[in-house]
């Protein structure tokens, strides 16, 4: 298992696609956080949503992908175009018998932040409706990108365990027209809502592009996604920081030092008075 992305375009029909697979990164992250299917199906989801939204944008920025519904279900999903990815999800509340389809979303919000150097971040919502992620996701970017668009994702768990994620996103460009729109759903529809479709490689579902669309295919780029957080003691210091000296030494006479699990990989940092006494010296 290889995770990769290929992008291009169809240009018969003036459609952008990319199509990735990130299954070694959502099974790491599934590992860290030991998920259960349900949510390693919408945390793999949302970090190919997050990707797909990178790739439509030039430069160096970087999507999050948070959303939260009525039973408190979580997700949290990073990437940038070169598919750098970080994620964490949280299983919700299910009340004793509530039996929900593993693919469903219940109602609540979909945030999402674009994350821009030297620029304020720009955040757009919408609201979740009781279907899946997929369906979600499209309604997002109709509401808020206004390009037609279809996406196509499936996440699943073979017998050894690990994850695949895999997922094809196509997006109509300016020139494209009404027939080129319908042309390319009622081809990708028959082919990618097939569970036996993802379970060939990427690499060979790319392979197969020209001869399922019938045009040629236009190619720009290919990468490796990983699995990359962030992280730092630097910026752990900037957290304790903010919390403000009180707080900080009245952790440090109860526990002896200040602990900091890093919420995406884990990571521990900790500091000592004398370390933590450090942080405020300019006070």
């Amino acid at each position: 298992m290889s995770d990769i992305y290929y992008t291009g375009i169809l240009p018969e029909s003036n459609f952008r696609f990319t199509l990735i697979d990130c299954s070694e990164i959502s099974s790491h992250i599934s590992r860290i956080h030991n998920l259960d299917s349900r949510m390693i199906n919408f945390l793999s989801k949302s970090l190919m949503g997050a990707f797909f939204l990178a790739r439509m944008v030039k430069g160096d920025q970087r999507i999050s992908i948070q959303w939260k519904d009525e039973f408190k279900q979580s997700v949290l999903a990073y990437s940038n175009r070169l598919g750098h990815m970080k994620g964490v999800a949280y299983p919700g509340e299910f009340q004793p018998g509530d039996i929900r389809n593993d693919f469903i979303l219940g109602t609540g919000i979909l945030k999402v932040i674009r994350w821009k150097i030297d620029a304020d971040p720009y955040t757009s919502f919408s609201n979740l409706v009781e279907d899946t992620f997929e369906t979600n996701f499209i309604n997002y970017l109709n509401e808020s990108e206004q390009v037609t668009t279809y996406a196509y994702m499936d996440s699943f768990i073979p017998k050894d365990g690990y994850v695949n994620a895999k997922g094809i996103f196509l997006q109509a460009l300016p020139e494209a027209t009404e027939e080129s729109k319908t042309k390319i759903f009622n081809t990708a529809n028959p082919i990618f809502q097939l569970p036996k479709t993802w379970e060939i490689s990427v690499k060979e579902i790319y392979a197969k592009l020209g001869e399922f669309f019938d045009e040629k295919v236009l190619d720009l780029d290919s990468g490796v996604p990983i699995f990359q957080c962030d992280c730092s003691r630097n910026k752990i210091a900037d957290v304790l920081v903010s919390l403000g000296r009180s707080e900080i030494q009245r952790i440090i006479e109860q526990e002896g030092k200040v602990e900091v699990e890093c919420e995406f990989c884990k990571s521990l940092y900790d500091f000592d008075d004398a370390q933590a006494g450090r942080l405020f010296s300019h006070d």
